[in-house]
């Protein structure tokens, strides 16, 4: 009996202490890095029914403070937009479906784009679609979105991420 209640303390002030750090310390922690913000021009060329439609804009990435969780510890957040002042752009949409390049939806492939290293994510230079019904949205691979919904991505030109110091 007294080794579960030993284990059982033992459980709860590892939880308080981390759950506690989280709190206290939400978007304190650390220094931020050398380039809070990074403008990342974009031409997105594809073709949709024999129709071929050019996109530009500019992804805008932001530091938007350090977090911390118990899988990656003390990391930087990221924010992101679009210059032109939209959410998304919309390659095609019906009643039923959209779908979408939506380059702000993900912290960690914002921060791949700022040179944050510790998202996980290799900079890749395909763009990032996805699909849209009610509320469920999930990535489309390039062959889905050829096949599924007959849309293929011509061209795909972005600046690549930039070099960023984090202290």
């Amino acid at each position: 009996m007294k080794r579960i209640k030993i284990a059982l303390i033992t459980v709860f002030v590892i939880f308080a202490v981390f759950g506690g750090t989280a709190c206290l310390s939400n978007r304190t922690l650390g220094d931020p890095p050398a380039v809070q913000r990074g403008e990342f021009p974009f031409r997105l060329e594809y073709e949709f029914d024999g129709e071929i439609t050019v996109i530009e804009d500019v992804l805008v990435g932001e530091f938007d403070g350090n977090d911390w969780n118990a899988g990656w510890g003390v990391h930087p957040t990221w924010r992101g937009s679009l210059l032109s002042g939209r959410e998304r752009i919309v390659l095609f949409a019906d009643d039923e479906i959209e779908i979408v390049y939506r380059p702000t939806r993900l912290s960690s492939s914002l921060g791949t784009f700022m040179g944050d290293r510790s998202s996980g994510m290799t900079w890749d230079s395909t763009p990032t679609i996805f699909r849209t019904r009610g509320d469920d949205t999930r990535w489309v691979s390039s062959a889905d979105l050829y096949y599924t919904y007959n849309i293929r991505i011509i061209s795909w030109e972005i600046a690549p991420p930039i070099r960023n110091t984090f202290p």
